[in-house]
């Protein structure tokens, strides 16, 4: 796997509740009861892109809701997850 791969994209729990729909403590707890892949990283939690789109499993959000600096990464986990189905 390269380093630079979009999905190894780390974003905080805040980032990724934006983009779900949900609340950043509603992303802690399901990092916290093993839901989600995450860690803990100064005073913040911090998943992939790649866990994230796993924890989803294939709901992704609007796209006019994705910021353009995270708009590849989830253009390729989408395309991954249609493959895997």
């Amino acid at each position: 796997m390269f380093v630079d791969d979009p999905l190894n994209q780390v974003v905080t729990a805040g980032e990724a509740g934006r983009l779900y729909g949900l609340t950043k403590n509603a992303i802690s707890q399901a990092i916290k009861r093993g839901a989600l892949r995450g860690r803990f990283s100064g005073d913040r939690w911090l998943v992939t892109v790649a866990d994230l789109v796993a924890y989803q499993r294939g709901r992704l959000p609007f796209d006019d809701k994705i910021p353009d600096d995270l708009r590849p990464s989830f253009e390729q986990a989408k395309g991954l997850n249609h493959e895997r189905k």
